[in-house]
């Protein structure tokens, strides 16, 4: 009787083992292949080149936006300089000045890399507090530094008033002078 009651325990335990031991061993499947995506080579080297340029802190960035018919609309410039952010719109005269927030470096997932004469360009998800973006991304040749980052967001997503963002960057001495006249958030500075 003790041997047909532990037979019968057995029987009914034995599947849910199983069950549990094949949840277990597809979340560990499904955790282990999304881990190289983390550590892929090629998106660290991006993520490295879009950490030095976000280090650097001296660069342009002029943001377009994409129309249907292909041309470009500029909608905003950047200056990055140093503890500072200078951005004003297409339209409007007035630069503001605001703090440079801290970058997030881990900004590319899911990349691929092509070279193609005179740049590499990236094919990469973008992500930016909690907003993703399919991207593509032209460095240098070198791959020293980012020309142009292309973001096309979900339709649905309003980070922009348009779904498709070109940024163009410039690192000349000459784009990336502070100017003479700006506000602080809208109000005079105080210095």
């Amino acid at each position: 009787m003790q041997t047909s009651l532990k037979l019968m325990l057995v029987a009914i335990f034995l599947p849910l083992v199983a069950t549990t031991t094949q949840s277990m061993a597809s979340d560990i499947d499904h955790e282990s292949r999304d881990i190289p995506r983390l550590i892929d080579p090629t998106c660290e080297k991006l993520n490295s080149i879009y950490r030095r340029m976000k280090e650097l802190a001296l660069y342009r960035e002029t943001i377009f936006e994409l129309r249907a018919d292909g041309t470009l609309q500029e909608r905003m410039a950047l200056i990055i300089h140093g503890d500072y952010v200078y951005q004003k719109r297409a339209d409007e005269t007035t630069w503001d000045r605001r703090s440079n927030e801290t970058p997030y470096w881990q900004a590319f997932t899911s990349c691929t890399a092509k070279k193609a004469k005179g740049t590499a360009i990236y094919y990469a998800t973008y992500h930016r507090g909690g907003r993703i973006a399919g991207a593509e991304v032209w460095t240098t040749k070198d791959g020293g530094s980012i020309t142009k980052i292309v973001r096309r967001y979900p339709t649905d997503d309003h980070f922009f008033p348009f779904p498709t963002a070109v940024s163009m960057m410039d690192y000349r001495q000459k784009a990336v002078r502070i100017p003479k006249h700006y506000t602080c958030g809208g109000a005079p500075c105080r210095y």
